[in-house]
């Protein structure tokens, strides 16, 4: 489950998290956003046959002011192929904005974080 507090006191409004989209299926296989404040819950959000969804990473959009404005990046492993694809969503609507094909695949259930301003030497 992914957070999002923006001033780092208060607890985040939104969470986007792993999902099933339904109930049998054998791994997590989908994306959901959670309004923290109604209880709000999307639909889940899935990656097509034999895929399996890695935990979602919120990056906000450049200059955004509302706390759901942003990305969503996760590692989706797709069995059948068994290569690991990175979907980029909109973190407001979980629209799918750009698939990524990796050369190879990731481990299903990598973890990763967004950190703001870091840059590698």
């Amino acid at each position: 489950v992914v957070s999002v507090p923006r001033d780092g006191e208060r607890r985040g409004r939104f969470c986007w998290t792993n999902a099933a989209s339904h109930e049998d299926t054998p791994w997590l296989d989908g994306i959901q956003k959670v309004d923290m404040a109604t209880g709000a819950v999307s639909n889940v959000v899935t990656f097509g046959a034999g895929t399996f969804a890695g935990a979602p990473t919120f990056v906000p959009r450049a200059g955004s002011s509302e706390e759901d404005e942003g990305y969503i990046l996760t590692f989706v492993y797709d069995s059948l192929e068994h290569k690991t694809n990175v979907f980029v969503l909109d973190s407001a609507t979980l629209e799918n904005l750009c698939q990524l094909e990796l050369t190879s695949h990731v481990p299903y259930h990598f973890h990763t974080d967004f950190c703001e301003g870091y840059l590698p030497n």
